[in-house]
């Protein structure tokens, strides 16, 4: 398993473990749920000897609902638990350093009876 899909691994269980949400990864549940999507990471540098990538891997987490007031306060949960998390998971093949929320909850739009609310986690990793 490649650092980065383990880093996301262990932060969507962090938050399942904490808050009791299921987050998945294959794509928004049809009939309402979270989902959380890689971004394109920003490379920070590598050791010169090449031996240590440091990253930042932006996660789009998404929640959709009938109810506007859970898609957003879902969101809302996930990113006050991250903003006030001392310990992150951490595994051998890579290091959680930080998990940032780089934009909290905002709507993306009305989809049928469907809510849908967005934010951003931006995960630092090295590997």
């Amino acid at each position: 398993m490649s650092p980065q899909k383990k880093a996301i691994e262990l932060i969507l269980n962090f938050i399942e473990d904490k808050l009791g949400y299921t987050i998945e990864t294959a794509g928004l549940p049809v009939g309402g749920g979270l989902s959380a999507e890689a971004q394109a990471a920003k490379d920070n540098g590598t050791t010169l000897d090449r031996q240590r990538q440091d990253r930042t891997l932006p996660l789009l987490i998404l929640s959709k609902n009938k109810i506007q007031g859970v898609a957003m306060e879902q969101l809302f949960n996930i990113g006050n638990l991250i903003s006030r998390a001392t310990k992150l998971p951490q595994d051998e093949c890579v290091q959680l350093m930080s998990a940032t929320v780089s934009t909290d909850a905002a709507t993306v739009g009305k989809v049928g009876d469907f809510w849908i609310y967005s934010m951003i986690v931006d995960v630092r990793i090295a590997f």
